[in-house]
């Protein structure tokens, strides 16, 4: 990143270092490249400020893809060795317009031109790149004509879309695995750009020498005039720091500090996308309780009838001349309301094992169900009895307390 070199440097000692470029340009945008196992600390710690008269507006970033998954995105696919025919392949369906040699070249004929949508193309396995035939669908003269594909001298893709997903696989295949792009978005005109961020570094070393020369005096006979000093000597110890520039530019008037600190630092992944689980809401299943059917019954008879046949259950002699008879009524009811009871508690015991949430109000319903067969059966063989007592107490004549 020429345009705006780094000028500060912080490196400590536990693969951690701090960058900060500044410099002056003149535009809308500007490109940044960071190695891919860095975005996560770029994300978390860059800044940008314009310390001039303009703004920033807003930093784009490649997407986190691998160059494989991008390709795998568009619609057009090319191989190292078949580029020409994959792309006939993958234009399916496509407006293109070719332009085809003569099949004699010696002869002075222009080139023709055909246009039309691409059908598919027909390749000889054995001859792959001699022999194949790209087949044209003229909608126009409702015409398909085959061409062989070593005849194609120029193609124009006349389909936008497919125009779009041509370049998309150019900049995709071009692009560097190991390395990604951010794009600041400026405001017109000049900018007096600080960008600053963390980002991985080696740890820097450290190495020491001792450098001792004796110390000689004057008049010492070994250096002409001078006096030996007696033994002493001078030493100088120099301490080297060493850092590895990794960075793809090279480093120039760069104010560097190496920190001998190992400040709190982790790692966050911010680049990567993720979608966290949330759980599944689905509707219960709920049964719906059968309808409650009831049998065809005959109609009551008459009061004077019934207590005729309560008379006649009272004398022996009449008993075998009604022995024809059904069972009165109300007994009837009440046997055909414990079956219908059953089957509803049945139903209702199903419907609270499936829906457990609901159990109580179901239980509610039981009871209130039982309650009501309960006062309906008591009412019934209360009436019976009144019959009973009045036809015993009278015999023939009807009773009119009888509620029958």
């Amino acid at each position: 990143m020429p345009d705006l070199p780094i000028r500060r440097m912080l490196v400590y000692r536990h693969g951690v270092g701090y960058f900060e470029r500044r410099g002056s340009i003149t535009g809308a945008e500007l490109r940044l490249t960071f190695p891919r196992a860095a975005m996560d600390d770029i994300l978390k710690s860059l800044i940008v400020l314009d310390l001039g008269a303009g703004y920033v507006r807003g930093i784009d970033f490649e997407t986190p893809e691998d160059r494989e998954a991008q390709i795998k995105r568009g619609s057009i696919h090319l191989s190292d060795t078949r580029s020409l025919l994959d792309l006939l392949r993958d234009l399916r369906g496509r407006q293109v317009r070719l332009w085809i040699d003569p099949e004699r070249r010696h002869e002075a004929q222009s080139e023709e031109t055909v246009e039309g949508a691409v059908i598919g193309i027909d390749v000889d396995e054995d001859e792959p790149l001699d022999r194949p035939l790209v087949s044209l669908y003229m909608a126009e003269q409702r015409e398909v004509r085959s061409i062989p594909v070593k005849r194609i001298a120029r193609m124009v893709i006349l389909d936008d879309r497919a125009a779009s997903d041509m370049s998309y696989f150019l900049r995709a295949a071009q692009s560097k695995e190991d390395r990604r792009a951010a794009i600041v978005r400026l405001s017109e005109g000049e900018h007096d750009l600080l960008i600053g961020y963390i980002a991985p570094a080696p740890a820097w070393r450290v190495s020491y020498r001792l450098l001792a020369e004796p110390k000689i005096a004057d008049g010492d006979p070994s250096n002409g005039d001078g006096q030996s000093a007696g033994g002493r000597v001078t030493v100088l110890l120099q301490g080297w720091g060493m850092f590895d520039n990794q960075l793809d530019e090279d480093l120039e008037d760069v104010e560097l500090t190496l920190v001998a600190g190992m400040p709190v630092s982790f790692r966050y992944r911010l680049y990567e996308p993720r979608t966290p689980e949330r759980p599944l809401v689905q509707d219960d299943e709920r049964t719906v309780a059968a309808p409650i059917e009831f049998a065809a019954q005959s109609a009551p008879p008459a009061p004077g009838a019934i207590r005729e046949d309560r008379a006649a259950w009272h004398f022996p002699a009449q008993r075998k001349a009604m022995s024809g008879h059904t069972i009165p009524w109300t007994i009837s009811v009440s046997v055909l309301m414990k079956s219908n009871i059953r089957r509803r508690r049945s139903a209702l015991a199903k419907s609270a094992a499936r829906c457990s949430s609901t159990a109580w109000r179901i239980r509610s319903a039981w009871h209130a169900d039982v309650r009501q067969w309960r006062r309906l059966s008591t009412d019934a063989w209360t009436g019976a009895r009144n019959c009973s007592t009045t036809v015993a107490n009278s015999r023939i004549t009807p009773s009119p307390a009888c509620g029958c």
